[in-house]
């Protein structure tokens, strides 16, 4: 099947292809960020800046 009949279908079947379809990326996108804890990030990012200074000579 051709990807616009399956467009058309699931517009005909939910009443909106497009709105379902941005809303589950943002849904995924949210779920992505919830499992990635805040400290995670922020200690990859202390030691990346860490590594850099220290690349540049700025710290000992």
């Amino acid at each position: 099947m051709l990807p616009w009949k399956t467009a058309v279908i699931e517009t005909a079947r939910f009443g909106g292809y497009a709105m379902n379809v941005l809303a589950a990326r943002r849904a995924e996108a949210r779920a992505l960020w919830e499992l990635v804890p805040l400290e995670l990030v922020l200690s990859a990012f202390a030691i990346i800046l860490a590594g850099a200074l220290k690349y540049a000579d700025v710290m000992p």
